[in-house]
This record gives structure tokens, sequence and C-alpha cells, in this order.
């Protein structure tokens, strides 16, 4: 499945970027998230509680940081696995500079399989769609907020 699109958020892209590298904005970003901890360099494991439809569960993941381009550009891959299913998947994200703003746009590519396949393709993207709009959500309020103090 792939999923892409953009966000903008009030707030240049220097500043930007190493809030994106900061495991607790990470955390705070990522829907569902109740554990996020260091396993290496750039490198999580993770611990989501996610339900799609009437499949819910919870899911440990791996997530790791790629290819950094401070500030322009990073990936990241993520691995993770639950009774419900397994999600394996990259995602690019690119900061471009407009104003006094950051526009964040990112591209994922990603493998979904088990009980939370079955649930049919549509609602898997919509749900998806929905998880991203909720994290970059969250992303905004978080960065606002450290941004703040």
């Amino acid at each position: 499945m792939k999923l892409d699109g953009e966000y903008s958020l009030s707030v240049s892209r220097d500043k930007l970027f190493p809030l994106l590298m900061d495991p607790d904005v990470i955390a705070a970003a990522v829907p569902g998230c109740e554990e996020l901890t260091p396993v290496g360099e750039d490198e999580y494991a993770s611990t989501l509680t996610i339900g799609i439809a009437a499949v819910k569960g919870v899911y440990t993941s791996k997530i790791k940081i790629l290819d950094k381009n401070e500030p322009e550009s990073f990936g990241l891959h993520m691995e993770g696995k639950g009774a419900r299913g397994f999600l394996n998947g990259t995602v690019k994200i690119e900061l471009a500079e407009q104003d006094a703003s950051t526009v964040l746009h990112y591209a994922a590519d990603t493998q979904v399989g088990g009980p939370i396949a079955a649930v049919g393709q549509r609602i898997v993207g919509a749900a998806a769609k929905m998880l991203v709009n909720q994290g970059l959500k969250a992303l905004e309020k978080e960065v606002l907020r450290r941004l703040e103090t």
C-alpha cells in the first residue's frame, strides 16, 4: 500500500528537523504509542495499541531513522507485529521551507498482512490515512508545545 501527502507546520525547517529526531516527539506523534525505547543509534523499539475497524491489538515494532540529510529529509523504516498481523514499511520525509512555515512531504510504502489485512484494502487504506492525519496533528501540537517553553 502506498500513501503520500503533505502537511504544513508553522515552524522553520531548521527548528523542526531536530524535533523530528527526538524520541519523545516521535512517541507523542505516533497514534497508540505506549512506549518508545532506544535500542541503538537512531533505532527504537515501540509498543503500539492500534485498532482498524473491528481488528484491534497490541503491536511491537522497531523503528529506524535512515538517510538523515539535515534539515531537508530523512527516512523511516518500521517493522511491526502482533497477534492481529504485521506491518512493514518505509517512509521518505522531505521538509520544504515555505515563508515562515515548513511543508512536510511524506511518501510511504507499506505491506500489511494477517487478520488486519483481511478487513480489506479499502478499509486499511482509509484507516492508515486517518492514523497519519492524527499523527501529524499530534506532531504539530507537540512541536508547538516544545517551542513555547
